[in-house]
C-alpha cells in the first residue's frame, strides 16, 4: 500500500474514532438527565408514570444505607370509605434533610389529624435523583418478604454510593410529573405503586408495592436487616 493510501486510511480511522466517542458522549448524556429538567418537560398528562432513576446515598456511622419501609393501610372507623392512614412504599437514605428518596401513597380520602397538612401528592421523586434509562424489572425474585403490617415494615440495606429506582404508578385518572424544589411530584390517585430497588450491577435490594385497595408488601434482599 502506497505511503498516500496508508495516510488516508489512517485519516479515516481517527475520524471514525472521534465519531465514535462524540455519539458515546451524547448517548451518556441523554440517557442521564437531572429530574428537575425531565420533569418540567413531561406536562403530558398521563394514567401511568414510570421512570427509572440513579439516586446517591449518603454516609452515616461509616455506612451508606437506605431505608425501606412499606405500611398497609388502616381504614378509618368511623368512616369504612376513608382511611385513617393510606398505603405506603418507601425508600428513605437517612442523612438527607428531607430523607424520602421515593414514595407512593396510594388510595385517597384520608382523614387527616390536627396539625397534618392535607395533599393530594401521590407520588414524589428526590431532585437528588438523575432520570436514567437503564432497564429494570419489576419483580420479587431473589428478594425475601410479603405482606406489609398495618403498622409498617422498616428494612436497612447497606448500599454503595449510589442505587438505582425505578418507580411505577397507576393513576384513576391522568396526571403529570412536576417539578418541585426538593421533590418531583405527581398528584392524585394511584390504584397501585411499584418501587424497585437495585445496585448498579443489577443485584436486586429491595421490591415494594402498595395498592389502592389497602393492601402493601414489602421484599428484600438477605442482607438488609429489620429496624
Amino acid at each position: 500500500m502506497s505511503r498516500s493510501c496508508e495516510a488516508a486510511v489512517s485519516s479515516m480511522r481517527a475520524h471514525r474514532l472521534r465519531l465514535s466517542l462524540v455519539l458515546a458522549a451524547l448517548l451518556i448524556a441523554f440517557s442521564a438527565q437531572p429530574l428537575q429538567r425531565a420533569a418540567n418537560g413531561s406536562s403530558q398528562a398521563v394514567r401511568v408514570v414510570d421512570r427509572t432513576f440513579g439516586c446517591p446515598v449518603g454516609i452515616r456511622a461509616g455506612l451508606r444505607k437506605i431505608e425501606v419501609e412499606a405500611q398497609a393501610g388502616i381504614r378509618s372507623t368511623d368512616d369504612r370509605s376513608k382511611w385513617q392512614s393510606r398505603p405506603t412504599s418507601l425508600a428513605v437514605d437517612p442523612t438527607m434533610r428531607r430523607a424520602r428518596l421515593v414514595g407512593t401513597l396510594a388510595s385517597w380520602s384520608q382523614i387527616w389529624q390536627p396539625g397534618q397538612v392535607p395533599t393530594t401528592r401521590a407520588l414524589w421523586i428526590s431532585t437528588t435523583c438523575t432520570v436514567l434509562r437503564t432497564p429494570v424489572p419489576l419483580s420479587r425474585i431473589g428478594l425475601l418478604g410479603g405482606a406489609a403490617s398495618p403498622f409498617g415494615d422498616v428494612y436497612e440495606c447497606v448500599v454503595p454510593k449510589n442505587v438505582v429506582i425505578r418507580v411505577r404508578a397507576t393513576f384513576r385518572s391522568a396526571t403529570s410529573l412536576t417539578a418541585a424544589p426538593e421533590y418531583g411530584e405527581a398528584n392524585g390517585v394511584i390504584r397501585e405503586g411499584s418501587v424497585s430497588i437495585r445496585l448498579p450491577s443489577g443485584r436486586p435490594v429491595a421490591f415494594l408495592t402498595a395498592k389502592e385497595s389497602g393492601a402493601a408488601a414489602l421484599f428484600v434482599s438477605q442482607s438488609c436487616v429489620a429496624d
